[in-house]
């Protein structure tokens, strides 16, 4: 209305001759010839505000210069002519020019021929990623990514998309950082060059869907299952050793406990000359015996495992090969202390404190992650051990951490914890109120149906034993078929 209200039709004689609108262009076309006479009043600044709109909403004038080959100079006065001609507005808080209205700035873009616009977008790339890389301002990488993108530059785009969303990740953002490697896996998965970088970016969001949904996570699985068909081939060893690892992980929270000492066992074939990752991998061993009952196994394994991974070089980076957001050694000397306590080792202190020192010196988000899974075990032995106020603590840290991060899966799992410890509370007293135990068995239950929503079968067996003994306590005819339940799925599961 503004254009239209101000659009003089004399302008149409003595203007330049009005493009026509690209087909799929935002602007109306009732509107269009008036921003067009606008835009083409001073022709020589039309390149200035195409440029403008490319590179995006606020743009930097020192960058505009940079992309125009344009000297401050003479760059000052076209902007303030173009500002007097209401296409453009400086903000005078950052000195950042943005377009007077959005609809200008898709005019401009739109008239751009599209071999010249994707030139532009590289060129504002190519310098964005100057800025990034030599000047230290890591924050723009988002920015290098789009322009590569638009700029038909695939490869470009996704590397830039990693940087992106390493940068998110690691500030804790973790599901804007997902969001960044949906688009750069559209990218890959339509580019069958770029085959190699889709695995890694497949294990990439695997892990961010791990962080915030549990080992279990069904988007982790699915990129898993994508990842595990491209790396099946002999150049590519060390991009299946991280498939396989992360495949070990989800199918041991899944409960396919025959299925994960396959996966370990495949695994060792391939890292038998790298004396860590062959440490880890027995270590995997290790927990899938604990997961299926075999303690003393377990413990064997892992004594070994751990003792063997302390001596072993350091691997390139201490989660080399390993793509899920709790870190390897946080899980080996977790599980040593909880199967050495199961056995009557008394070290099991020992264990969990190299496991916290460990959790704490990982980047974000495997520090918090790591802490969590400490957690969980830490909290479950002292509830067995009947320090119930000790577990509360250990299950509210938890809680508190899932929150803070977005760690979905720990805050369920704490709250399901928390019902156990609660269900705990009301069978050791004396004399406990039959509605209680009812009320506190169908609050477990309903939690516990949280776990069994996210697939994670191998851990329901513990909360639903504990409903079933809730409902025997309260007298209810429920409690045989609960148990039978419980048995069932333990069965099912393959546990001892």
């Amino acid at each position: 209305l503004e254009a239209l209200a101000s659009h003089d039709k004399d302008d149409d004689a003595v203007g330049p001759e009005v493009p026509r609108p690209p087909r799929q262009s935002e602007v109306p076309e009732a509107i269009y010839e008036p921003l067009v006479a606008a835009l083409y009043r001073d022709p020589a600044d039309v390149d200035l505000a195409q440029v403008a709109a490319t590179i995006g909403r606020d743009v930097d004038p020192e960058l505009l210069g940079a992309v125009l080959d344009v000297p401050p100079a003479e760059l000052t006065p076209r902007l303030t002519a173009l500002a007097e001609n209401r296409i453009l507005d400086i903000v005078p808080s950052t000195g950042a020019v943005r377009f007077h209205h959005a609809l200008q700035r898709d005019l401009a873009y739109d008239l751009q021929p599209r071999e010249i616009r994707d030139a532009r977008h590289r060129r504002i790339a190519a310098m964005l990623r100057q800025t990034a890389l030599h000047e230290g301002n890591r924050g723009v990488w988002a920015e290098v990514a789009a322009h590569h993108d638009r700029g038909n530059q695939p490869s470009d785009a996704v590397a830039a998309y990693v940087e992106a969303a390493n940068e998110l990740r690691q500030s804790g953002a973790l599901h804007e950082a997902r969001s960044l490697l949906d688009r750069a896996v559209e990218l890959a998965f339509s580019d069958p060059a770029l085959e190699p970088q889709e695995i890694d970016l497949r294990l990439r969001r695997s892990y961010l869907a791990v962080s915030t949904e549990g080992f279990a996570s069904g988007a982790a699985v699915a990129d898993l299952e994508r990842a595990a068909s491209l790396a099946d081939h002999p150049e590519r060893i060390p991009q299946r050793i991280s498939v396989l690892t992360s495949t070990w992980a989800f199918r041991g929270a899944r409960g396919e406990l025959t299925a994960q000492r396959a996966t370990a066992e495949d695994l060792g074939e391939l890292v038998a000359d790298s004396p860590g990752l062959s440490a880890q991998n027995m270590a995997g061993l290790g927990i899938a015996d604990f997961l299926a009952g075999r303690h003393g196994e377990a413990y064997r394994l892992l004594t070994t495992a751990t003792g063997d991974w302390e001596k072993a070089p350091p691997l390139a980076a201490e989660s080399a090969g390993w793509h899920v957001p709790n870190s390897p050694g946080v899980s080996m000397y977790t599980h040593l202390g909880v199967s050495a306590w199961f056995v009557g080792d008394s070290s099991i202190e020992d264990y969990f404190a190299l496991a916290g020192e460990l959790a704490s010196t990982q980047a974000f988000p495997t520090n918090a992650f790591s802490r969590c899974y400490l957690l969980g075990y830490q909290g479950w032995i002292l509830t067995e051990e009947g320090r119930l106020d000790d577990a509360l603590g250990a299950y509210g840290e938890m809680a508190g951490l899932g929150d803070q991060h977005g760690f979905d899966f720990w805050t369920i799992t704490a709250m399901i914890h928390m019902e156990v410890v609660a269900a705990r509370t009301l069978l050791s007293r004396s004399d406990p109120n039959p509605r209680e135990l009812t009320d506190a068995a169908q609050r477990l239950a309903r939690v516990t149906a949280i776990w069994t929503g996210l697939n994670t079968r191998a851990y329901e067996p513990y909360p639903l034993t504990w409903h079933a003994a809730l409902l025997a306590a309260a007298g209810s005819s429920g409690a045989v078929p609960a148990f039978t339940e419980a048995f069932r799925l333990m069965d099912t599961l393959g546990l001892d």
